[in-house]
């Protein structure tokens, strides 16, 4: 959890020693990524769903609380101008949340479970489609509310749908993605639509984008045999811990808000701001942004923005520190 420069000097250290990196939340960036990789997929850039999306369906409102600002970054607020003629307007999939009942430009709410968001996109994909037969399951939602969702996609010239992969690490939470894919693919056929993927962690979308910048391919990444090997599965954080195939975890950090470590037995190493006793070694590092100089990829994987440091202190940055540690090992 750092910035391009820690993410570099991770992928070097981890070159140098011949060993596996992977990001803490890796499951949720893979579950996007399989399915691009697969299969392909249609996506907007935050420029392009503020000039000219002009309906934003979230799936899940809690994003509305986790980025506060989402709305007003988008164009999509009551308050805001536009310069489209259209009215804009905001859908809502998943559990209500209380930010989500105060706003007065909410145009349809499906409230449901997030794990039947997918079972919620397959249906309007079946009645986008005519499909009625196909529509008819037996569920526990809102017929009602299912309707006025398929109409606003449907009236609109081009509806973006929006999601966090960190919602979505429940079993089976890939099949909800690719039913929401799907929808999207459908709609692509008479007008435009696309996805727009978001993540709390801005370090997610930085180290990826700078493990495929490198190597080609992002992260989960194992140097073992001395070349760079691309296996999601197997070399995933929880599968090596699981089978115990590793005897040193270095965590390497500067932006998380809290360290959660994998229950293991090997040693740890610990590079962060935030202090902890679970560690064998601690090696505090300043905050990237705030205490240094840093660059942090934007959530639609488009342009890497510059962090101005905010103050001045006597810390050494992540990759300061990692290329310390690289020339102590003499590699």
């Amino acid at each position: 959890m750092t910035d391009v420069a820690g993410s570099r000097s991770a992928l070097r250290l981890a070159e140098c020693v011949r060993a596996i990196i992977d990001l803490h939340a890796s499951r949720s960036s893979a579950l996007n990524a399989c399915r691009i990789q697969t299969s392909g997929g249609f996506f907007i850039t935050l420029s392009e769903a503020r000039n000219s999306a002009d309906l934003l369906v979230l799936i899940n409102p809690d994003l509305m609380t986790r980025i506060p600002r989402l709305l007003e970054i988008l164009n999509f607020e009551k308050t805001s101008e536009s310069r489209q003629k259209q009215r804009r307007n905001v859908a809502l999939v998943g559990d209500s949340s209380d930010k989500a009942q105060a706003q007065d430009n909410i145009a349809a709410h499906v409230e449901c479970k997030l794990e039947d968001a997918g079972l919620v996109a397959s249906i309007v994909q079946c009645r986008l489609e005519k499909n009625i037969h196909s529509a008819s399951h037996h569920h526990d939602i809102s017929e009602t509310q299912i309707d006025q969702l398929a109409s606003l996609i449907e009236q609109a010239h081009y509806p973006v749908f929006v999601w966090a992969g960190e919602d979505f690490v429940f079993p089976l939470g890939d099949l909800v993605i690719e039913s929401v894919f799907r929808l999207i693919e459908t709609l692509n056929k008479s007008k435009r639509s696309a996805g727009l993927t978001l993540t709390s962690s801005a370090s997610t979308i930085t180290a990826n984008t700078v493990s495929t910048w490198l190597h080609g391919n992002p992260l989960p990444i194992s140097f073992r045999k001395g070349t760079p090997e691309y296996q999601p599965e197997y070399y995933s954080l929880q599968s090596i811990v699981s089978r115990g195939d590793t005897d040193l975890v270095i965590w390497v950090g500067g932006l998380e808000e809290k360290i959660e470590l994998p229950d293991t037995d090997a040693k740890t190493i610990v590079l962060s701001n935030i202090e902890t006793e679970n560690s064998d070694v601690f090696l505090p590092v300043a905050m990237p942004g705030i205490d240094h100089e840093a660059h942090l990829f934007r959530s639609d994987w488009v342009v890497a923005r510059y962090m101005q440091g905010l103050c001045i202190k006597n810390g050494h940055s992540s990759a300061e520190t990692l290329q310390e540690i690289q020339e102590k090992i003499n590699c």
